[in-house]
Parts: structure tokens; C-alpha cells; sequence
């Protein structure tokens, strides 16, 4: 609804949370709005292997179809050899195919194939090595230990380590540790070594993995590397400089744990644009070198940051509601102070509902319950988040801008509204407990009386010929959220 305000000069763009999240849908999905991205499928079901006798397609958007049905070997016993399968899939074709080995024993990859060449394109085949069990697996720090000890058994575990350590190597082969991952766990696993994959992005363009008659298996072969190993050295050593230039800032200024995940929000939504088209849109490098990115990028960037600062967070891989269709998603589990709570910095950025320089904090320091409404992780064995029970970490309970009864309304609007007025700030936000106190929160004729008061008390002039006002409910939120337009300033067409 549009609000003429008559004889002042007085701008409020409202924005409620229901606008933000249906505006938002790009965010819903690891590949946006009305589709899944081409590269999600490193964050989902890939690498869909076949059992005996069974094959299995796995489709852009990673979920893997087809007949999965395994048929044992007439006589077990009567098997002297390995039985190896070979199972090839493509992170961005449609298809994957199953070749069995004919000679019944597990396949040599000759000098040749280990050679590796480079493309026209910059992109690189493996590099010829082979990394495995007997080797030395550097052990994981940071951000990628903390996603690491997310998963359950000790054994996934080492294959993970050992499959990513290939991966950053740009290894031909990738041998796995014995008995460490079932095929029917592959996809699973590949979905959890990705988010590892931090700073830039070294998952191939496809691989091929080998099972033997046990299901288990043995080896990964990946065909083609996105990017040579100079290319991702470059790209990982300038998204490490960027993150460590964006602790810096935050140590400086931020004092708890709360206001340096607030700094690192803020940083990503105000110098980040979701963008489909972005290349590097599922790293860290996009999101902070080159400031185009998807959730993927939005969360890996979160992590990277808060790791850096000392702050445990991880990666959730899932799906978000986007106008009742589930769509694929990654949002961040975060340890602030002591209380484990949701953020999402994609579906807090406004940008792409037109409204530049918005923040929104639906999303900041959201309990399980509460994020359940609109998210809902996978259900991967494999991984164990830890619960997020407090709100102790929320942005609306932390900051005072919890509107809980009808006798705080006129506080915790005064609060809000005062404290934008006296830091400059834009972006004006409170939260109501129900839906009643929503409804009366909504009065612009008190919001307006406010605005004089904290004109007058900080010497600041708000302006603007036109009040938007804005508003409606998403999933029992109850978030309303209006910006000041300062004199001065260019006005929200």
C-alpha cells in the first residue's frame, strides 16, 4: 500500500519478511529462483553409482534416478576376484553410464591417461598422481575441520580426507581408504567433500569412481579439473588475503562474537549481488574477490570468515521453501557465544527485490524450530549438525528489537528507530511475537511521530516526498522492517 504523507517530507520504504523471502526465490536453491544451477550438483546427490546388474542416472539437478536394484553373483564363493565396477559421472551432463570392467579385476590407469594435458580453455585434466591410503592426508584446519567433525563414522571420515586432498592436488587417481565408503554412500560423500572446498573451486567437471563386489569403493578417477592448479592456487591465495583484510576490520571494531558474525553478514550482503550467471558463484572467491555469488558462495564465504576469526561455523546442505516448491539450499550453522544458531546471509540480502543497500535480519540467529518453517536439511547419515535450541544469538533479541507484548511496542519502536537515527543507518527492523502485535505494529502515524523525535535528538534531517509502506507475513516470522531516507541522500524510486 502506498501512503501519501501530507505537508512533510518523510520516506519509510517498509519490507516485511514475507517480502523478502518471495522476492528472494533466487536464494532458494543452490542455483536460484525457477531452476537448480548448472553446478549445484557438487552440493547434492552425485556421483550415482549402479550395482551388479543395476544402472543408475543422476540429473542436473544431482538427484539421482533410475533402477538401483543390485543382483548378486549366482555363486559368491565361486568368485576368486575382485569384481570392479566403473561408474562415470558428469557434474553438469544429464546421464552417467556404467562400463564394467570385462577382465573382472580392478582397472590400471596407464602412464597415458595419468599424463594430463591442458584445454584451450584453461581448464586441466589430472595431473597424473595419485594420492590414497598409504600417504600422509594433511589434517584439516579452519572451516574444514569443523564441517570434517560433522560426520559420523570415523571411516567416512579418512575417505573424506583422502578424496579431498586428491581433489586439491588434481590427482588422476584418487585411491580411497579400504573399505571406507560404500557406492550406495557416494553420493553423499561427494556432496560433504564439496563443501570443503572453500576457498575457490577444484571439484572436476566429471569423474569416475570404482566399486568392487562388495559395494565398496576403491577409487575415483576425476577426467576433467574447472581450472588448472595455478588457476585455483591464485584464486585461493586471493580469497585468503580478502578474508583475512575482512577479519581485520571486524576485530577492530567488533568486540563479541555476536558483532563480528553481524560485521561478516553485513560485509556479504552489502558487497555481494546474487547473480545465477556468476562463474565463481559457488566459492568464496566469487562472493568475496569477485562479488557475485549463490547461497553456495554466500555460505562458504560465512564459514571462511568466521573461521578465520576464531568462530566455529559450518555449512548446511538442504532445501528452502520457495512459494511452497523445495528447492536445493546452503545456509550456516554458527557457534556465537556459546549458542549454536542458523544464519542466512543469502536470504538476508534484499538486493534483488529492488531494494539497494536493505538489509534484512530475518534470518540472523534462528533456532532449529524456527528455521524448519522455511528450511529443512538433508537428510544425510553421514552428517550431525549440532542443535540450535537458544536465542540467546539472535539479531531482534540481542539488539532489544524484540516487540514481545502490546506494553513494548512503543519501547522497542523507539529503540529501533533511534538507534538507525543516531549511526546513519538506513534499515530500520523489529520483530513481534504474534501476529496481533504485527497488525499494530504496522501504524505509520506513530512510526512518523518517532522519526521527528529522533530527527530533533540527533540532529539529523529525514526526507522524502513519498511513504512505501509494505507489509505482510512470512511462515510466522512477524518481521516488519522500514528504511530511513536521509536528506541529501538519493531517494527509493
Amino acid at each position: 500500500m502506498f501512503v501519501k504523507s501530507e505537508g512533510r517530507k518523510l520516506g519509510i520504504i517498509a519490507v516485511a519478511a514475507a517480502v523478502f523471502a518471495l522476492f528472494l526465490a533466487g536464494c532458494a536453491g543452490f542455483g536460484g529462483s525457477s531452476g537448480t544451477e548448472s553446478d549445484s550438483a557438487t552440493v547434492s546427490d552425485v556421483g550415482a553409482g549402479t550395482s551388479a546388474g543395476g544402472t543408475e542416472s543422476t540429473s542436473a539437478s544431482g538427484m539421482a534416478t533410475g533402477s538401483t536394484a543390485a543382483s548378486k553373483p549366482a555363486d559368491e564363493s565361486a568368485q576368486s576376484v575382485t569384481e570392479d565396477k566403473r561408474t562415470e559421472t558428469s557434474l553438469t551432463s544429464t546421464t552417467s553410464e556404467t562400463e564394467p570392467e570385462t577382465s573382472g579385476t580392478e582397472k590400471t590407469v596407464t602412464s597415458a591417461e595419468q599424463s594430463g594435458s591442458q584445454s584451450e580453455s584453461g581448464s586441466s585434466s589430472a595431473s597424473g598422481t595419485t594420492t590414497g591410503l598409504n600417504e600422509d592426508i594433511p589434517e584439516l584446519t579452519g572451516g574444514r575441520k569443523g564441517i570434517l567433525e560433522l560426520i559420523g563414522p570415523e571411516r567416512l571420515k579418512n575417505a573424506a580426507k583422502a578424496y579431498y586432498a586428491g581433489l586439491e592436488s588434481e590427482n588422476a587417481v584418487i585411491v580411497l581408504p579400504e573399505g571406507a565408503v560404500m557406492q550406495s554412500e557416494m553420493n553423499d560423500l561427494t556432496a560433504v567433500v564439496s563443501m570443503l572446498d572453500l576457498e575457490s573451486r577444484v571439484m572436476p567437471e566429471s569423474f569416475s569412481y570404482y566399486y568392487d563386489h562388495n559395494m565398496t569403493v576403491t577409487k575415483i578417477e576425476p577426467s576433467k579439473y574447472l581450472k588448472t592448479a595455478a588457476e585455483y592456487a591464485a584464486e585461493k591465495e586471493a580469497t585468503l588475503k580478502k578474508a583475512e583484510e575482512i577479519v581485520s576490520l571486524a576485530e577492530e571494531s567488533c568486540p563479541t562474537e555476536f558483532d563480528k558474525v553481524l560485521f561478516f553478514h553485513d560485509y556479504i550482503c552489502e558487497n555481494c549481488t546474487y547473480d545465477l550467471s556468476a562463474s565463481n558463484g559457488a566459492s568464496s572467491y566469487g562472493c568475496l574477490v569477485e562479488g557475485a555469488a549463490v547461497c553456495e558462495g554466500y555460505s562458504k564465504a560465512m564459514t571462511l570468515l568466521c573461521s578465520q576469526a576464531g568462530i566455529d561455523c559450518v555449512m548446511v546442505i538442504g532445501y528452502g521453501n520457495n512459494n511452497g516448491s523445495p528447492e536445493p539450499h546452503m545456509w550456516n550453522l554458527i557457534n556465537i557465544d556459546g549458542c549454536w544458531t542458523h544464519v542466512d546471509a543469502t536470504w538476508d540480502d534484499v538486493e534483488s527485490i529492488g531494494q539497494g543497500g536493505l538489509i534484512s535480519y530475518c534470518f540472523f540467529g534462528m533456532t532449529d524450530s524456527e528455521i524448519s518453517l522455511s528450511h529443512l536439511a538433508s537428510d544425510m547419515g553421514m552428517l550431525t549438525y549440532p542443535e540450535a535450541e537458544g536465542n540467546t544469538a539472535n539479531y531482534y533479541v540481542r539488539k532489544g528489537y524484540l516487540i514481545s507484548s502490546e506494553e513494548r511496542l512503543e519501547e522497542v519502536l523507539r529503540k529501533a528507530v533511534f538507534d538507525a537515527a543516531k549511526a546513519g543507518e538506513t534499515a530500520v527492523s523489529v520483530r513481534c511475537a504474534d501476529a496481533e502485535l504485527f497488525e499494530k505494529v504496522k501504524d505509520t502515524d506513530r512510526i512518523f511521530a518517532l522519526i521527528d523525535e529522533a530527527e530533533k535528538e540527533y540532529g539529523v534531517s529525514i526526507g522524502g516526498k513519498l511513504s512505501v509502506v509494505s507489509s505482510s507475513n512470512y511462515r510466522d516470522t512477524y518481521t516488519y522492517t522500514f528504511c530511513l531516507i536521509y536528506d541529501g541522500t538519493e531517494e527509493e524510486s
